[in-house]
C-alpha cells in the first residue's frame, strides 16, 4: 500500500513539474515575441547552410532581404517585395501555431495517462486495503 501511495505521488509531482516547465517556457517565450516583435530591424528566418554559413531573411521597416552570412562577410543576395516578406511572415506564423497546436495535444495525452495511472493505483490501494 505504502510503495503505490509512493508510486503515486511521484507520478503526481513529475506531473506538476512537466507542467511548471511547460508554462514557464510558454510565458517567457510570449513576453520575448513582445519584446522583439516592436523591433525595426528583425531577422524573420536563419538557416545554416554550412559550418560558418547561413542564409537570413531580415526586415528593416518596410524593406527586405534575402542575405548570406559567413566568418568574415555579409552579403545581400536578394531584394524581397512586401508581399513576400508579407507572405514568409504569415507561413511562419501558421508554423508557430501548429507546433502550438501539436503540443497541447501531447501535453493532454500526457495529462490524461497521468489521471488515468493514479486512478488504477487508487483503485488497487482501495481493493487492497
Amino acid at each position: 500500500m505504502e510503495l503505490g501511495l509512493m508510486f503515486l505521488k511521484l507520478v503526481i509531482s513529475l506531473g506538476v513539474v512537466l507542467l511548471l516547465m511547460f508554462l514557464t517556457f510558454k510565458f517567457a517565450n510570449n513576453g520575448v515575441k513582445k519584446v522583439s516583435s516592436d523591433k525595426y530591424i528583425k531577422v524573420i528566418d536563419r538557416t545554416q547552410i554550412g559550418k560558418d554559413i547561413s542564409l537570413l531573411i531580415v526586415k528593416v521597416g518596410e524593406e527586405g532581404w534575402i542575405m548570406s552570412t559567413s566568418n568574415g562577410n555579409t552579403e545581400k543576395l536578394k531584394e524581397l517585395t512586401k508581399e513576400e516578406i508579407l507572405e514568409i511572415e504569415k507561413k511562419k506564423k501558421q508554423k508557430e501555431e501548429d507546433l502550438k497546436e501539436f503540443y497541447k495535444v501531447i501535453e493532454d495525452k500526457m495529462m490524461c495517462r497521468i489521471s488515468t495511472i493514479a486512478k488504477k493505483i487508487k483503485a488497487k490501494e482501495e481493493k487492497n486495503g
